[in-house]
Order: C-alpha cells, then structure tokens, then sequence
C-alpha cells in the first residue's frame, strides 16, 4: 500500500471522508424524524377539525351542520380544507362549501382504508388528489327511535405540508454544509496542532543527522515517549560503541596484568609451569578476543547463565598465586547460585574488584552475596584502609585513582562499571563490617 506523501493530507482526507459519511446520515436521519413528525402534526390537526364539526352538528331526525363554521376555510372555495360527510348507504349527507360536488371517485378512492369501528380515529393519504383525510363513524338515535351511522370526513391538500417539508430539507442541508465547513476547519487545527511533535522530532532526528545535538531532548506526547526513548537508547549505544573503540587499548592492557603478574612470578623449577602457563595464555587470548568483541559493539548473551561460585574461586587461586609473598586469605562466601552474565564479563568485573580488593588490604578479603528483591547483589570486602566517603563516587570514573603509590591506571572500577551498567545494574563503594572498603555489583 503507498501512503500520501504528507500525513497530514491523508488524515485531513480519511476524516473528511468520514464526516460527510456521518453528515449524510444525521441529514437522512433528522429528515425522517421530521417528516413523521410533521405527518403526526397534520392527523392530529385533522382530528380537532374533526371533534369540532361534531360538536356544532345537530344529531335529529337527520344530520344538520349550522351554516358559518368555527373555520371559515370550510366556506371557501379551493381554500385546501374540505369537509364531508357520507350515510350508511355512501351517500352524501353533508359537505363543506370548499368541497368540490359531486364527490369524485378519486376523492372516495380511500374510504375503505379510512374505515374503522365507530368511535376510532383513522388517516391516510390520498396520493390521487395530494390530499391527507381523517375520518370518524358516528352511530346516533333519531327520535323515531332508529339508530343512523354517519361518517365525517376532513380532508386538506398536502402542498403546503410537502412545500413546508421541502424548505426544511434545503435549510437543513444548508446547515449540515456550514457544520461541514466549521468542523473540518476545527478538525484541521486539530490535526496541525497534534502533528507538532512529529515535525519537532523530525527537526531534532535532522539536527542529530547534521550533527548539531547528540540525542532527542524534551516533552513528548504519550504516543512519541517510547519512540523518542528507544531512539535515544539507540543513539546512546552507538556513542557508547565508538566510546568502546577508543577505550578498548587501555582496557585491553589492563585486562592482561594479571595473566602476566602470574607468568612473572612463577619459578622455572616449578614442575606445573607448562599447565600453569598454558592456563593464563589461554585466559589472555580470550581477554584479547572479547575485548575486540566490546570493541565492535558484539552482543552480550544475556541470556546464559554462569556458575558464580566457580568463576570466584578461579580467580581465588589466581589472586592467592599473583599476591603469593603476602599472608593473603580470600574467603568465598557464595551459594551454589547463577547470575544472568556472560561468563567472560563476570571473570572481568569479578577480577578487577578482587584484585583491587587484595591489593589494598591487609589480610583479608572476603566475596559473598546476597538479595535484595529481584536483585543478586555480589559483596567484596576487605579489611584495608577504607576509602574515604568523598571518594567514592570519584573512584567509579575512568583513570581516576585514590592511591598513587600502587601501579594502576585507574581503569578497573570504571570497566567494572561499565559491564555492570550494560546489564542494568549498578555498583555503590561503601565501608565493610571487616573495616576497609566494600563494593556491591548489584545485578539484575
């Protein structure tokens, strides 16, 4: 299907379209209305004519009509109201000076479909002579003691009710026509002024183009919200992706410290020192190949699920070996528990904060977990010097250091950051129960 060019000209024109629809059947509607309504005026008229020619009849030995009616209509010709009345035998035993004489056929054409029972009320239109004629039966006692029917009949032309019914319909079209006018005008203000934030965000996503801001800024509609946040969240990564490039030397030296700090320290008469380097090459090749991968922007499976306590207690072994000339312990504290992590980036962030853990203590360092709600939070305790409350926060950012005496660049807590957050997590730096410092990785 191809779209108008302009969404505004299609909406315009879908709910035009849709309004004369409706305008059109709100004419029909309210000319039926007022048609029945006025055919319900004109038999209610007619039957007060009628009630009143019988109230002036005198009902004797025969029917006699006073000779002025209460309508003087009745006493002149081609006035359009007509009055007659007819016997049992279909005769006429009366008629108003407006009626034409004799009776024509077509006039009587609808007596047999006016005919009821004495005392009912009927109507009908007779389309032969464009007349609307009510008729009433009367049954009466003559002093002779006889019982005589006779039928009253009011007729009136239906020129002025269909002339009447005419104007109604053009005056109601003209109507509908300047509601048509008013309401698509009101429509079209609607529709230019519910369609600003889309020419909005088009001029932002242009000025991203062009270089002139970074991401979509301001208020949105509920509609363009998740729109503009999943754009921003787009353009966020790719920032992050090129952020990653520039990074990815520094955090790729930094990641192979450790493998080395282990190969300098092993004794060549160490009888397992073709395991061991196997080992940590091994280690440093897959660092290499996933920091490439960051690099890129490769996609972490967030999916999978890793063994915790395994990954802890390789990296135990790993620290006890590279801090092997102090009297180091590490005591792991961690339930036969998974997180929701890609095993590489749990061994990075894992290592860097339990090196830096083992580098700064005393003695002891301790790694356990726990949960708060949906969230594994992994704890890593030490007992060294602390680090001061105004530090903290400033410490979580990239090449900065607290300690200048210790070799570093400052990169580890800011990549352990940044693997945390890519996983919607968070890392917070607080004072541990053994005196020194904690840092909980909280993970979702």
């Amino acid at each position: 299907m191809r779209w108008p060019k302009s969404m505004l000209a299609r909406a315009l024109a879908s709910s035009s379209a849709l309004l004369i629809l409706i305008l059109l059947g709100g004419v029909y509607l309210f000319e039926r209305q007022a048609e029945h309504r006025a055919y319900a005026e004109q038999a209610e008229r007619l039957k007060l004519h009628l009630y009143n020619l019988l109230a002036q009849a005198e009902f004797g030995s025969t029917l006699s009509m006073p000779i002025n009616l209460l309508d003087a209509r009745y006493e002149e010709q081609g006035s359009g109201l007509m009055a007659w009345a007819l016997d049992k035998a279909g005769e006429t035993a009366w008629m108003s000076v407006s009626t034409p004489s004799p009776l024509s056929a077509s006039m009587l054409g609808n007596v047999k479909q006016l005919d009821r029972e004495p005392g009912e009320f009927s109507f009908a239109i007779n389309p032969d002579v464009a007349l609307h004629v009510a008729h009433y039966r009367v049954l009466w006692d003559t002093p002779s003691g006889a019982t005589r029917q006779t039928r009253f009949f009011v007729a009136e032309s239906t020129q002025d009710l269909i002339a009447g019914l005419q104007q109604m319909r053009e005056q109601g079209r003209v109507i509908a026509g300047v509601l048509f006018i008013v309401v698509l005008g009101v429509q079209s203000m609607v529709i230019l002024w519910s369609t600003r934030p889309l020419k909005q965000l088009g001029k932002q996503v242009q000025e991203i183009e062009q270089g002139v801001r970074a991401e979509l800024s301001g208020e949105w509609p509920t509609e363009l919200g998740p729109l503009s946040d999943n754009l921003n969240i787009l353009l966020r990564g790719e920032q992050d992706r090129r952020d990653r490039i520039r990074k990815t030397l520094g955090d790729l030296a930094h990641s192979l410290k450790t493998p080395l700090a282990v190969l300098k320290s092993l004794q060549t008469q160490d009888q397992t020192l073709a395991s061991e380097l196997h080992e940590q090459v091994s280690r440093m090749d897959e660092m290499v190949q996933w920091q490439l991968q960051r690099a890129v922007g490769g996609a972490r499976n967030v999916l999978s699920k890793t063994a915790l306590v395994a990954v802890v207690e390789r990296l135990r072994a790993t620290l006890l070996r590279v801090y092997s000339d102090r009297d180091l312990s590490i005591d792991v504290q961690v339930g036969d528990v998974a997180v929701r992590m890609d095993e590489r980036d749990l061994l990075e962030l894992l290592g860097n904060v339990m090196d830096n853990a083992c580098k700064y203590c005393r003695s002891r360092v301790v790694v356990s977990m726990t949960t708060e709600g949906v969230n594994k939070v992994i704890l890593i305790s030490d007992d060294g010097d602390g680090i001061s409350p105004d530090l903290r926060s400033l410490l979580l950012e990239r090449g900065e250091r607290a300690d200048r005496r210790q070799p570093g660049q400052g990169l580890g807590l800011a990549l352990t950051v940044d693997i945390v957050s890519s996983y919607g997590g968070r890392v917070e730096i607080t004072e541990s129960e053994l005196g020194g410092a904690q840092v909980a990785l909280w993970l979702t």
